[in-house]
């Protein structure tokens, strides 16, 4: 009875192979194709790094004080027996000295300003995400993680009703859309959603690896589902 079950698989693999063919020009261009879909979805998921790097801050200069070089006005702003305040990786100062006279310190009365020679626009000096608004940072990964939590859900029924080439293009507009707006919209609000394109790219993933299951025989569907997954 084995020997038949197995006679069986060879014959179905070998209708396999006859259908799609060996490995050749065709399944190395979805391969590479495949592949390069995947490099978007590691520099969405990792760009938290470089949207928001471990930042210093201070009070920004007072319209009036606007003369000083940064060490000077913060030699004269910042309190003499404080130390930076630790927020996650970033670190600053929250408080100011009263400038009206009173030996007393105040809340920064002008915003912030941050060390800009590394990066010189980031969400946190955008949005002055510092001084108790530095966990709207995490909000920003939090909304990507719950996108690519629904996407699995969502577009893997979609994939299983309408195909998967067409849910997967749709995930490519959808994350090419939405990739460019979180570069450019100037709210925090809209970038927190904008953020969620995570729901399609959860699905590109997924979509790529059925592709290629269902065009590679399985001698090679190993080698060529580890290269792919390697660009992530």
């Amino acid at each position: 009875m084995s020997s038949s079950s197995s006679n069986s698989d060879k014959e179905e693999q070998d209708l396999l192979t006859t259908a799609i063919g060996n490995f050749g020009r065709w399944q190395l261009k979805i391969s590479l194709l495949m592949a390069l879909l995947k490099f978007p979805i590691a520099w969405f998921t990792l760009s938290i790094v470089f949207l928001a790097p471990p930042t210093n801050f201070w009070c920004k200069q007072l319209p009036q004080y606007a003369y000083m070089d940064d060490e000077t006005w913060k030699n004269y702003s910042i309190p003499s027996n404080s130390t930076p305040k630790q927020e996650g990786l970033n670190s600053g100062y929250c408080l100011m000295n009263d400038l009206t006279g009173n030996e007393m310190t105040v809340p920064c009365q002008n915003g912030f300003s941050y060390n800009k020679s590394v990066f010189v626009k980031t969400i946190i000096s955008e949005w002055n995400l510092v001084c108790g608004r530095q966990r709207l940072i995490d909000l920003s990964q939090i909304s990507l993680m719950i996108g690519i939590l629904t996407g699995n859900l969502l577009f893997g029924v979609l994939a299983d009703r309408h195909g998967r080439k067409t849910v997967l293009m749709v995930c490519i507009f959808l994350q090419s859309l939405f990739g460019i707006l979180a570069s450019w919209i100037p709210w925090y609000w809209g970038f927190i959603i904008s953020r969620s394109e995570g729901c399609s790219s959860s699905n590109i993933r997924q979509s790529s690896a059925d592709v290629l299951s269902d065009t590679h025989c399985s001698r090679l569907l190993r080698l060529s589902s580890t290269l792919n997954s390697s660009a992530t």
